[in-house]
């Protein structure tokens, strides 16, 4: 049996460009593992040399990739988010642009493996001012 190991999500730097130090900073604290929050503003998922970097950062650091955010928006500015994604929106372009920026994330396991993909299918009520982000039927297509 192997020993546990514990995580930090680099959600804490989230309004920030993730770094190395940021990393150096979580194995401090005596985390052995981390979740990438994935937003664009924070870690560039489609990048492939920041991917590369964020590997190397890794391997240098001992720290494992346990799991991947899903990105629930395009940016963070100041500790807001901006143009959330929800994956269970009636409106069919925004909800496949949101499937779109998930699957690209998940994409991230052919280069930095992790265990857990973390998806949010819809936003926090207060989000969905239109009432049209959080439906059940669109949610249920986006999973399938």
């Amino acid at each position: 049996m192997s020993e546990p190991r514990f995580t930090l999500s680099t959600c804490l730097f989230q309004d920030t460009r993730l770094d190395r130090e940021h990393l150096v900073h979580i194995a401090a604290h005596g985390f052995s593992g981390v979740e990438l929050v994935a937003i664009r503003t924070h870690f560039d998922y489609r990048n492939e040399t920041t991917v590369g970097q964020l590997r190397e950062w890794l391997s240098e650091i001992d720290l494992h990739l346990d799991a991947v955010h899903a990105p629930v928006f395009e940016a963070i500015r100041g500790r807001t988010g901006i143009g959330p994604y929800s994956l269970a929106s009636s409106d069919d372009e925004r909800r496949q642009t949101a499937l779109t920026e998930a699957l690209t994330a998940l994409r991230l396991a052919r280069h930095l493996p992790f265990r857990q993909f973390i998806v949010h299918l819809g936003v926090p009520t207060k989000d969905d001012r239109e009432g049209t982000d959080n439906r059940r039927d669109a949610a249920r297509r986006s999973a399938e």
